[in-house]
């Protein structure tokens, strides 16, 4: 709870400083991509996100893995979604359309060009641009 309080100041502190100069054609420019990191060798993080399948037992480290939503305009977070490193940067992102509103233009690499994510973009009022397959 703590750590959650913390980081809802900080957006807030840096999206309150936002104003024309820091938007593009009238969007707000943000981007989306994924990515893994180790963690801890703790049995909780074992449990919750286990070494990749090519390390024996006992000689790795957990790996988790996340996609974040970046605000270009000012360069903080706006949200991040965790998961096993296995997990496809795709199926991390779900989530993080609830952070995109009207007036956004999400920048993604061609991981997230799927129609079912292109479709809950434009849902919450957001654009996209990326790459095909």
């Amino acid at each position: 709870d703590f750590l959650e309080q913390i980081d809802s100041r900080v957006r807030d502190a840096l999206g309150g400083g936002l104003g024309d100069a820091d938007r593009w054609q009238g969007f707000t420019l943000k981007a989306i991509d994924g990515s893994s990191s180790k963690l801890a060798d703790t049995e909780e993080n074992q449990e919750a996100f286990p070494q990749p399948s090519g390390q024996k037992p006992g000689c790795g480290f957990p790996v988790m893995g996340f996609a974040g939503l970046l605000n270009l305009g000012h360069g903080g977070w706006e949200a991040i979604a965790t998961g096993p490193q296995t997990a496809h940067d795709l199926t991390l992102a779900a989530e993080l359309t609830a952070f995109l509103s009207e007036d956004d233009l999400l920048l993604a690499d061609r991981a997230y060009c799927s129609y079912a994510f292109i479709a809950a973009v434009r849902a919450r009022g957001a654009h996209c641009v990326m790459r095909l397959h």
